[in-house]
């Protein structure tokens, strides 16, 4: 602004002198016939070519002047939108922690659909890639029918899943569509990435705790791959180390609703379906199901907020072509439940939070215990590999989110559970997981 109140402002004042320099020439009464005067018009001449000349020059000088003016003007319109673009990526203070529960790596838990607990507060657009590892040990075991059918199972490996999903959201809605591949790997993989699942890790801690060998690892052999699994018509299911395989693909879409929201509690619900469908003859199972989470946050400080969430699905799966069958009758259904409680800091410029969540989850048995024959063997071994087929999944574990504007990142563990009867507490569907989640905001 003052540069433009300077320019205007000599262009006034050159402007004046024009006009008072045509007022003088029109003034001019000496007789133009006189000789002595000759030389006194051609001054005047070139005065007023020389005017002319000025005239046009100030006009370019205004012009050129209102161009720079309306340029610098515009150039704020930019600085503003990106400003406000900025405070659109601002955290907000009350808010869930980006939870999501991520997908397994066991073969037994990858016959189902993925559990679909999420504590975000709203939908939000991003790309992510989650990788889980977990170790998995189920000795053989032969589950005789009543029917006079018989099924075998006999599963111990390394799981790698990585999930390549890519997510869309506006002010209420969700679609996220994902790819998840799946590989068996042992203790020739060589991946770094599986030693805190491996067998010789985990009989490290059960060392730690006087444990020494529960599963029977070291009798069967450390980190070996053997799935081998047969059902009760027949089909069979086998895979190799270092194999990859693609499982179903999966479809996503749900819809976030604030429920009640105040200075200091935020309370949303998430409800949505979800399907897959096949892609592998391995795995064949298609599949459609829904949920709904429920999140309640309070503030608890200048910067800290205390979560408290919970969840519930219901899935079905049926095979389509053919395959191994991991279940009795026409199709599954399962049952998905969670609980989650967890403390988050929010950074004092608001860019970013800090969420430690502890949570637990429970899926439904695969198989009814009272169609088949009783377990007569004694070894703890033998009736957990029973009991893998007979009992809910249970599992209980801590999750680290880091959030900023851009970038979520989850870091978490795992651990299986049954009962506190039990001195060794696990089915091994996945004995151990670790799972790291990064997404870039979109």
């Amino acid at each position: 602004m003052v540069k433009k109140e300077i320019m205007l402002f000599v262009g006034g004042l050159l402007s004046a002198q024009i006009c008072a320099a045509q007022g003088f020439q029109a003034q001019n009464i000496l007789d133009p016939n006189q000789p002595e005067n000759i030389a006194f018009e051609q001054q005047q001449k070139y005065k007023g070519l020389f005017d002319s000349d000025v005239k046009k020059s100030l006009e370019r000088i205004q012009l050129r002047t209102q161009i720079s003016v309306d340029e610098s003007d515009s150039t704020r319109v930019p600085v503003v939108i990106k400003k406000q673009r900025l405070s659109d990526q601002t955290l907000e203070r009350l808010s869930h922690p980006n939870y999501q529960h991520p997908s397994h790596a066991a073969v037994f838990l990858l016959f189902r659909l993925p559990n679909q607990f999420r504590t975000q507060a709203s939908p939000q657009s991003e790309e992510a890639v989650t990788t889980t590892v977990a170790n998995t040990m189920i000795h053989p075991s032969v589950l005789q029918g009543k029917d006079g059918t018989s099924r075998y199972q006999y599963v111990d490996h390394l799981g790698k899943a990585t999930e390549i999903s890519l997510t869309q959201g506006d002010q209420v809605r969700q679609l996220k569509l994902s790819l998840r591949l799946l590989n068996i790997a042992g203790s020739a993989s060589g991946d770094l990435a599986l030693y805190p699942v491996s067998d010789r890790f985990i009989e490290k801690i059960h060392s730690l705790r006087n444990l020494n060998d529960p599963y029977a690892r070291h009798e069967k052999g450390l980190d070996r791959v053997v799935v081998d699994m047969r059902d009760a018509g027949g089909e069979s299911l086998q895979m190799q180390d270092g194999e990859t395989y693609v499982l179903p693909l999966l479809v996503d879409y749900s819809q976030f609703k604030k429920l009640y929201e105040s200075d200091k509690e935020l309370l949303t619900l998430n409800a949505g379906i979800q399907g897959q469908a096949p892609v592998s003859s391995r795995f064949q199972q298609a599949g459609a199901g829904t949920y709904a989470n429920v999140s309640f946050t309070r503030e608890v400080g200048r910067q800290w907020l205390m979560h408290f969430a919970l969840g519930f699905g219901a899935n079905v799966q049926k095979n389509i072509s053919g395959g191994y069958q991991h279940y009795d009758g026409a199709m599954d259904l399962s049952l998905t439940s969670n609980v989650l409680i967890g403390l988050t800091r929010v950074d004092s410029d608001l860019k970013g939070k800090t969420s430690l969540v502890v949570f637990g989850s429970q899926s439904s048995s695969y198989l009814e215990e009272a169609d088949y024959a009783q377990n007569t063997q004694g070894r703890f071994v033998d009736r957990q590999s029973r009991m893998a087929m007979f009992r809910p999944d249970r599992r209980f574990g801590l999750a680290l989110v880091r959030e900023n504007q851009n970038i979520i990142l989850q870091i978490q563990v795992a651990e299986d559970y049954i009962d506190s009867a039990n001195k060794v507490n696990g089915l091994n569907h996945e004995d151990f997981q670790v799972a790291i989640r990064v997404s870039r905001k979109l």
